[in-house]
């Protein structure tokens, strides 16, 4: 029983699954189509027409979705009530309970629609109003399960974006001859519309906007928009041309436009990068056929052209339909695809700039020679302007015949390549400037009235500056100005003119500075002294560091090179004074019998072999391997008792500081019993010790002198080597 329900709950799931996809297969050639999860399924597709991806299986049922499963309607009647033209829908008693509708009223005098057309909202297919005089809309949302719309032929002016709103089944609509001037942005944008064909064709458009021809995440079929008056496409919100938005796309029809097409806006200046540019273009699926029109072929088109040529065949059938160009005067009934041959037409291919172009200028781009020409002529200015459009292509400016007298700072410098100052006021080439031209080609600076260079413009060619003569007088401090130019090589076209003691000019070049008896300049070997400097004081810190703290740093390195060591015999060894009687109890009677209690295996100074002497004793207590050892510190620990002591306790400190810096001993550990300070060692490596290593001091609470040698020594390592 518990198999066959969790088999039925399986069945149920799959089930659901399949009803919620976007189409369910029914026999082998033909599937119940639904197109989204808001429509319903009275579409089949044919299998066998309708192949590849999922979109292109979408698409192709978009397009052949007529072929419905509804067998027939049952007709509904309209009937005129005034002579306003208004009308109610009439339905014959014999087609009561009837599931699908229609009304067709066609060539008559419609101006309303039927004003009771809500109350067959849930059966009504299909309505023909063709041939009327229907001049404005109605809330048409109730009717969620129309399917087609039919308006051919009526007087509607406009239409909104919330006039397709709720209509989850409407596929078809037909607003063809009509006298439409105006479509809101995003017509069809709304969630609960899913239009495959829409009819805007015979109107008396003039514009249209981008919203209107990509529809983001849906698909569609056509949208026709031929026979109008459309010049050219606005992309109102420039977010629908990104690489981040679906765009499904579908058919849109521009064919036999009474104006000549331009392809302004759509493709605007926003793209910051040619490969941006690539790759939108390279992802959008839709096609434009804009057959029997003619394109105004300006830079848009000599854009696509130049960067995307098989992506503009392709999305506007150029190929097919032999698209042409209506102007400019020398490109008219050119084929477009025949542009790129002919090189000398191809530099026509122009359009003026408005966007941020400054108001005394003009701003051409030209997209075969790469670049946004910006001719700023004669304009008397007295200071550049504040900022230039954006552009795919580098800027060409022209500022000749003013009256600037700086060069202000401006971002648009760095995308420069041309400049003109010919016939300014300029005094002065600034560093600010020579460091703000990263992409200068060339600068023309010919007649003004320069008397200083910067001398970072020595980090330049001279061939890209054109000064001819100049008010830099010929003396001692422009020499390197000679030196500069003869080093790069400086085309001799490209004279620079100083002015001599006489007032004439001289190229600069020929002028003999040997006769002023100048000064060889010394270089400025402040970086180097600098520099010299600071690595000098380096130096002097590491080995300050080194003499003053050698112990410290050799205690850091071993601790850096310790490895785990697996011979160790015991756990520690504690060397302190044995004649210190204070000391010694303290570790006979509360430390060394505490660590064993704990598990330790501990050995000391005082265990010691009969007959031994204390020299053989530290070197049998080396030999032993302890893991840790703990040093006790006490007054006059590392000071001899009287002239003749050779201070043994610091020849076993000698011992386990050479077995500790030799990776033998993991730690050593400094047990302060009388607070000693560093200042009261004298001993340098016992104080890197104190210094470095852990310390414990010896307060009056013994718990927490045991608790804190468990945490540093860790566990026991449990081995006995010895009894």
């Amino acid at each position: 029983m518990l198999q066959v329900t969790a088999l039925a709950q399986l069945f149920l799931v799959l089930c659901t699954v399949l009803i919620n996809s976007i189409w369910i297969v029914k026999g082998g050639k033909n599937f119940d189509w639904k197109p989204d999860i808001n429509g319903t399924n009275d579409y089949t597709c044919d299998l066998d027409v309708c192949t590849g991806n999922q979109f292109d299986v979408n698409r192709c049922c978009a397009c052949n979705y007529i072929k419905t499963n509804i067998s027939e309607f049952s007709p509904l009647h309209v009937e005129i009530i005034n002579n306003k033209g208004e009308s109610v829908v009439i339905l014959n008693k014999k087609d009561t309970g009837a599931v699908n509708v229609s009304i067709k009223h066609s060539n008559g005098w419609l101006r309303f629609f039927p004003s009771n057309l809500c109350d067959f909202k849930s059966e009504l297919k299909s309505i023909d109003f063709s041939y009327n005089q229907i001049k404005q809309w109605t809330n048409l949302s109730c009717l969620y399960m129309l399917d087609s719309l039919n308006l051919t032929r009526n007087s509607l002016a406009t239409v909104s974006n919330s006039t397709f709103i709720g209509l989850y089944s409407l596929r078809s609509v037909d607003l063809s001859f009509n006298e439409i001037r105006t479509i809101d942005l995003y017509m069809l944008s709304d969630q609960s519309i899913h239009l495959f064909n829409i009819d805007l064709s015979n109107n008396l458009m003039k514009t249209l906007d981008a919203s209107n021809m990509i529809v983001q995440d849906k698909f569609f079929c056509k949208i026709d928009f031929s026979y109008n008056e459309i010049r050219g496409i606005t992309n109102t919100d420039e977010t629908l041309l990104t690489n981040e938005v679906n765009q499904n796309g579908g058919d849109i029809f521009l064919q036999n436009m009474r104006e000549e097409f331009y392809f302004n806006e759509l493709f605007s200046y926003s793209f910051k990068t040619i490969e941006d540019y690539q790759s939108l273009f390279s992802n959008f699926r839709g096609t434009y056929d804009i057959k029997n029109s003619k394109a105004h072929c300006d830079c848009h088109v000599a854009r696509f052209l130049k960067f995307c040529p098989d992506d503009f065949y392709r999305i506007y059938k150029a190929k097919n339909n032999k698209l042409v160009c209506g102007s400019p005067e020398n490109l008219v009934n050119v084929s477009v695809i025949d542009i790129p041959l002919y090189n000398e037409v191809f530099d026509e291919m122009i359009c003026e700039v408005w966007d941020h172009c400054p108001r005394k200028c003009k701003c051409i781009e030209q997209p075969r020679r790469d670049r946004l020409v910006i001719d700023c002529s004669n304009q008397s200015l007295h200071t550049l302007p504040a900022e230039m459009p954006q552009s795919l292509f580098n800027l060409e400016i022209d500022f000749s015949d003013n009256s600037i007298i700086n060069i202000d700072n401006r971002e648009y410098l760095k995308r420069t390549v041309e400049i003109n100052f010919e016939r300014n006021l300029l005094k002065t080439v600034d560093k600010t400037f020579i460091e703000n031209i990263p992409m200068m080609n060339s600068v023309n600076l010919k007649e003004n009235q320069i008397t200083t260079l910067a001398k970072e413009i020595q980090n330049l060619h001279p061939d890209i500056f054109l000064f001819n003569q100049t008010e830099v007088v010929c003396e001692c401090s422009s020499e390197w100005i000679k030196i500069w130019r003869e080093l790069k090589h400086a085309n001799k076209s490209f004279e620079f003119g100083c002015r001599a003691e006489n007032g004439h000019g001289v190229v600069i070049e020929l002028f003999s500075f040997i006769d002023l008896f100048c000064e060889t300049e010394k270089p400025d070997n402040s970086a180097i002294i600098i520099g010299f400097l600071v690595l000098l004081s380096i130096l002097s810190f590491v080995l300050t560091a080194l003499f003053f703290f050698h112990f410290e740093l050799s205690i850091l390195g071993a601790k850096l090179r310790r490895k785990t060591h697996k011979d160790w015999n015991r756990d520690v060894f504690i060397s302190f004074d044995e004649e210190n009687i204070e000391v010694f109890i303290f570790i006979q009677k509360i430390l060394k019998p505490n660590l064993i209690r704990k598990g330790y295996k501990v050995f000391s100074s005082d265990d010691m072999l009969f007959g031994q002497s204390r020299d053989l004793k530290d070197e049998h207590n080396v030999q032993v391997e302890p893991r840790d050892v703990i040093i006790v510190l006490s007054d006059n620990f590392d000071k001899p008792k009287n002239i003749n002591d050779n201070c043994w306790i610091m020849t076993e400190f000698d011992y386990c500081w050479k077995k500790f810096i030799g990776l033998h001993i993991r730690n050593l550990i400094t047990l302060n019993f009388d607070s000693l300070s560093s200042s009261d060692l004298s001993n340098r490596k016992l104080k890197a010790v104190k210094r470095i290593c852990p310390c414990v001091l010896v307060p009056d609470r013994r718990h927490e002198v045991l608790a804190r040698f468990e945490t540093i020594l860790g566990a026991p390592i449990r081995k006995h080597a010895f009894n």
